[in-house]
């Protein structure tokens, strides 16, 4: 199955599928680490498979972006003015 693929870090394939759509209908991005570890290794081919059924192009944006911060990495800080 390509979704498994897709999310082959993952150990818990559906537990992700899951959090992925309630994310989704609720629009509060509560992925765990292991499901994000996932999702940002994602190629482009998985994103359409992950993502494309939910037509928002904004959705796996906010998706990584929760995931990048949740991974441990920093946003940019602020240019000083």
């Amino acid at each position: 199955m390509v979704v498994t693929k897709c999310l082959s870090d993952c150990k818990e394939v559906k537990t992700c599928l899951a959090d992925i759509g309630k994310a989704f209908y609720t629009r509060k991005p509560l992925i765990g680490t292991e499901c994000c570890a996932s999702i940002l290794k994602m190629d482009r081919d998985c994103d359409k498979t992950i993502f494309g059924a939910y037509h928002n192009p904004f959705f796996d944006w906010a998706v990584k972006l929760h995931c990048s911060t949740k991974a441990g990495s920093t946003p940019y800080a602020p240019s000083p003015a």
